[in-house]
Order: C-alpha cells, then sequence, then structure tokens
C-alpha cells in the first residue's frame, strides 16, 4: 500500500515488522505522518489505531476518510503550481485555508510540491507531483485504521497503549541524544521528540509491549543496548554489519 504523501523518512524494515507484530495485532503507533509502514500493516488485518499531536496531520487523515472524492476533485483543479511566489504564500497560509477539504487539498500538494516533503518550508519542486502520485491518493485504503489527535504539548506524554493488549509502534526517524531543538522553531505539520525522554518513557511503562524503528546510529543502538536489536540494511534485509545498517528495529518482546 503506497502512501499518497511523502514523509522525510523513508524505511525499508516492512517485512521485519511484519514478522514481528503477532496476527490481528491492535497496534497503537504514533509520529504519525506519511502513514506508509501503518497503512501496509492494516492491509496484513492489524488494528492500526494511528496518534499524531499535529492537529493539521490528523485533519488531513481523518479527512481523507470522509471525504475523500472532494479532495482528489480539488486537487486536479489546483495543480500545477507555476509560481514560486504563490507557493510560499500557500506555505504561509495553508491552516488558515476554509473549508477543511481545501486545507487538506492543500496538505497534499504542498507535500508533493516541496522539495523537503514538509509543508511549511521547502523550495517548490514539482518532481514528485505526478499521475502515479494522484492514482495513491485516489486509491488509499483506510480499512482498519482508526486516527488519534493527542492533545498534549510535549508528544512524549502521549505515549501510552489504549488497550491491554495494543502494541506501540514508533517511526522514530534520527535519533538525537542531544534534542536541543525548540518545537517553536518547526511547522504546524512537524513533532519535536526528545528522545532520550521518549526513551525513558517507554523503559517505564510496565507490561506494554512496544517495537520502534530508528534510521541506525551508534547512539540509538547505544541507547536500548538492553533491548531486541535488528540491523536493517539498504534492502529491507537484516545484517549484522554495522557498515551496511541503514535502519534498526528496536523491541522490548
Amino acid at each position: 500500500m503506497k502512501s499518497p504523501i511523502r514523509a522525510p523518512h523513508r524505511y525499508n524494515s516492512l517485512s521485519i515488522l511484519k514478522q514481528k507484530l503477532p496476527k490481528r495485532s491492535v497496534v497503537d503507533s504514533f509520529l504519525l505522518y506519511d502513514a506508509s509502514i501503518e497503512l501496509a500493516l492494516a492491509k496484513q488485518q492489524h488494528l492500526m489505531v494511528m496518534h499524531t499531536t499535529s492537529y493539521p496531520l490528523y485533519e488531513f487523515w481523518f479527512t481523507l476518510g470522509d471525504a475523500h472524492a472532494a479532495i482528489v476533485a480539488l486537487m486536479e483543479r489546483l495543480y500545477p503550481v507555476n509560481s514560486s511566489i504563490l507557493f510560499q504564500v500557500l506555505q504561509n497560509s495553508w491552516t488558515e485555508q476554509e473549508p477543511l477539504e481545501v486545507r487538506s487539498a492543500l496538505f497534499f500538494l504542498l507535500n508533493r510540491c516541496s522539495a523537503t516533503g514538509l509543508l511549511s518550508s521547502g523550495e517548490l519542486d514539482n518532481k514528485n507531483f505526478s499521475p502515479t502520485s494522484l492514482t495513491h491518493l485516489r486509491n488509499v485504503d483506510l480499512r482498519n485504521t482508526h486516527f488519534v489527535y493527542d492533545q498534549h504539548e510535549n508528544f512524549v506524554d502521549s505515549v501510552a497503549p489504549t488497550h491491554s493488549e495494543s502494541i506501540l509502534f514508533i517511526p522514530g526517524g534520527q535519533y538525537n541524544p542531544t534534542p536541543f531543538m525548540e518545537a517553536a522553531g518547526l511547522g504546524p505539520e512537524e513533532t519535536w521528540v526528545n528522545h532520550p525522554h521518549l526513551r525513558d518513557k517507554l523503559m517505564g511503562l510496565t507490561g506494554a509491549r512496544w517495537v520502534l524503528v530508528y534510521m541506525y546510529s551508534r547512539a540509538v543502538v547505544d541507547a536500548y543496548s538492553s533491548c531486541s536489536l535488528v540491523l536493517v540494511d539498504q534492502y529491507g534485509l537484516v545484517t549484522d554489519d554495522p557498515k551496511e545498517a541503514k535502519e534498526v528495529v528496536i523491541a522490548n518482546f
């Protein structure tokens, strides 16, 4: 299942996660963005409860399920954007547009046409907007998914299972052992993560099962050295060689 939107990080660990999760698991996933892994797991009959502390992200995914046809129709009218000035205006004002179907269409447009994949930053670059990307938008399948807006200023405070049998899943991106960047410097679609605090939170969750995916680094391996670690190369295959590792799957079960 291809996600209709782009993300700053692309993961190749899906096959490892499929092996790790028991069949038909209830999975609380956090740090929702492109949902590429989450949609693929939903297709495998896992119930994916996807959490975000970013209201614009929640609104996009929720609206995509509720007003899918309207968003696709709007996209076909809005594209292409050929003016970098207009693109910057939209980057600065997309959260204020009405109605919500227009905001969701702009979410898709800005995501596909930003060089970074972020909505509020990045130069205009239309190369990632194509008939194929519109096809992914038309064909997105949201069965076995549920979206939750967690109203916490600190994302780490939202990390907890919603069901006694839930497994927590977090695609963590790049582990930063010294996260001094201010949340105020991020766009409304981004989520600031204090990675050491997240580790402490997970280690303190009594009885909860969790699995993470990070981009490989020595720092993240050291931080989670007491857990089950699987190194994954650029092809999505397990490797024992840190020099070949691109990602690491971390679990406490």
